[in-house]
């Protein structure tokens, strides 16, 4: 059953409201007034079909596909600190001060340390969840690919403090 679920991708629909040309929008808005002395309730709905219509044309809804899972191990707290980060680092852009660059970098480097423990407590829980099964536990750690090239450096085994004849 996990297995089916590590193929299933999430899609999600947007508008892409950037791409709607403005100067070919327009002439058409001027064209919907024709719709006043129709009742109320038509008129809404009316309104609400050149509105859809229009946006159908100018901004069709798009499907994308999100071929990365969500981390388990990224928590509502972690989710705040993100979005701290994004906030200081629109204030950096804005200002370009030292301050507001120094308060940026604290925040990312504080960030990037919250998911590399809530990583290696997450995977931690999971192996110890195996208990004693040995094949279970490298099962896992091929699940998350944690030797591979993208993750190298402090995302091996030794960054959370296990050694290869403890697993087996």
């Amino acid at each position: 059953m996990d297995e089916v679920l590590s193929r299933i991708f999430l899609e999600v629909e947007y508008i892409m409201l950037g791409d709607i040309n403005i100067n070919m929008l327009n002439p058409k808005l001027k064209e919907t007034r024709t719709f006043l002395d129709i009742v109320k309730d038509d008129r809404i709905n009316c309104l609400n079909n050149m509105i859809s219509a229009l946006f159908n044309f100018h901004a069709p809804l798009q499907l994308v596909t999100l071929k990365r899972k969500k981390s388990p191990y990224i928590i509502p707290t972690v989710k705040i600190m993100s979005k701290l980060k994004k906030k200081a680092y629109r204030k950096y852009l804005k200002t370009r001060s030292n301050s507001s660059r120094e308060h940026y970098v604290d925040i990312r480097n504080l960030l990037e340390k919250a998911i590399k423990s809530e990583r290696a407590a997450y995977m931690k829980f999971e192996i110890r969840k195996c208990k004693n099964d040995s094949k279970q536990k490298w099962k896992k750690l091929i699940e998350w690919d944690i030797n591979s090239g993208s993750h190298s450096g402090d995302h091996g085994l030794s960054h959370l403090g296990w050694d290869v004849n403890e697993l087996n």
